[in-house]
């Protein structure tokens, strides 16, 4: 997890713009003037060797930004190592190889999560991308009249420079934005991946192979490390799922389950079914740790406010109490070394809609469940991309991190496994 700011301004006071922003890359903070921009870099070090950015190319005149992870980074080295050009020794090394050959289409082969700023300024344009579920935060803003752009992780950095929040915008899910640095205009708006909605599959079976697959390459670079890997268990499917997985492949890993509305007897046989590759740690929260809890994250936490009604009423992850617990237990974890959080949600939002045969359980259902046979008339609904799907997303990725740690995601919006299991959902129709 890390964050960036470019800016074509003078950042002077740059302790106050960056300050929800240093938390997500506590390691190393980079500032860099270039081209009338300031560039502005905090790094989280996972793995590879550690790179400080921004990546820049032979000439000088691309810069390159990037919060997140490219889980296919060793096989376009390889690629390129094929070509007679130089390995790479970090994921983000793969950016400015894929630019060179595809344009503004680089995206279309990277697999992972992630949000990237490119400047071209060969060419006077910026490319803004995410993922296809957009994982990571990124915003922009722009003002033409004044002939003013920049991009951030978090959208605080834009109004502390003194944008207004009319001209702020977020970088949507599934989205490349490219940007003309002389007339400070939006030239084009493309997807990053195109999906599949044709419905012909009459079985889930390739769903696991899939999922497995995920967690196996999200987790091999972690495992070097010697790092603990650590996920939220919960009597839930999503978490549930990652655990045996990660039994399943012999990955050691802790887990704390937070008691609260969970069933003791289900994390009881979810413990005893991986203990020989996990360690699950039962926490339990009283009034004053949770108030404690709430002021300490509070004071550090972005303020993110909510796209989609839910049925709890909650507003933004500062009064949302999941975030709350979820800080108490990503702090318990980042106290024992770990820097990665293996998180997994969605399915609600993909599978259900929130409902069943038409009839609508919660206030964020577009449809009630009942999927036509045709899925382009209602293909993207809300809780596809944005509504609930970004606001349970960045809820867990704001709070992870004010305690500096990674978190990965399967299930809702993991590239490296939601849009090779949508390839495997969009052609699936119940017979």
């Amino acid at each position: 997890m890390c964050s960036f700011l470019a800016a074509n301004q003078l950042i002077a006071n740059l302790t106050f713009v960056n300050f929800f922003l240093r938390p997500r890359g506590p390691d190393a903070t980079n500032h860099v003037r270039l081209q009338g921009f300031d560039f502005v870099h905090n790094l989280l070090h996972m793995t590879g060797e550690r790179k400080t950015q921004p990546f820049f190319s032979a000439d000088g005149r691309i810069v390159v930004l990037f919060n997140g992870e490219i889980y296919n980074w060793r096989q376009l080295s390889q690629a390129a190592v094929e070509q007679g050009e130089q390995p790479f020794v970090s994921d983000g090394e793969a950016i400015l190889p894929a630019y060179a050959l595809l344009g503004a289409s680089f995206p279309l082969v990277l697999e992972g999560e992630f949000a990237i700023a490119i400047f071209d300024f060969t060419k006077d344009q910026a490319i803004f991308a995410s993922d296809a579920f957009g994982t990571k935060p990124l915003w922009y803003a722009l003002v033409r009249h004044r002939q003013r752009i920049a991009v951030a992780s978090y959208k605080s950095g834009l109004r502390r420079l003194g944008f207004n929040k009319r001209n702020i915008h977020m970088v949507g899910p599934n989205r490349v934005l490219t940007v003309c640095l002389t007339t400070f205009r939006i030239l084009r708006e493309t997807s990053v991946f195109e999906f599949d909605l044709r419905q012909f599959k009459t079985s889930t079976s390739d769903f696991f192979s899939a999922f497995n697959r995920a967690v196996k390459i999200r987790t091999e670079d972690l495992i070097s490390t010697g790092r603990p890997l650590f996920i939220g268990l919960s009597s839930g499917f999503d978490s549930g799922a990652i655990h045996a997985s990660l039994h399943h492949q012999s990955v050691k890993h802790h887990a704390f389950a937070l008691l609260g509305e969970e069933v003791p007897a289900v994390l009881h046989d979810r413990a005893m079914f991986a203990q020989t590759t996990s360690e699950v740690s039962i926490v339990m929260m009283n009034e004053q740790d949770f108030e404690l809890e709430h002021d300490w994250l509070s004071q550090r936490a972005e303020p993110f406010w909510y796209l989609g009604a839910n049925a709890t009423g909650q507003t933004n992850v500062l009064n949302d109490f999941a975030s709350t617990g979820l800080s108490y237990i990503v702090r318990l974890s980042r106290d024992r070394g770990a820097l990665c959080y293996l998180s997994g949600s969605g399915a609600d939002e993909i599978l259900s809609d929130y409902g069943f045969a038409g009839d609508k359980w919660c206030p964020q259902s577009s449809f009630g469940g009942l999927f036509p046979d045709n899925l382009t008339t209602i293909f993207p609904w809300a809780g596809f991309f944005l509504s609930t799907q970004r606001d349970y997303l960045h809820k867990e990725e704001h709070v992870a991190a004010v305690s500096r740690l990674e978190l990965t995601e399967w299930k809702r919006g993991i590239h490296s496994w939601t849009l090779k299991w949508c390839r495997s959902f969009s052609g699936w129709h119940p017979k």
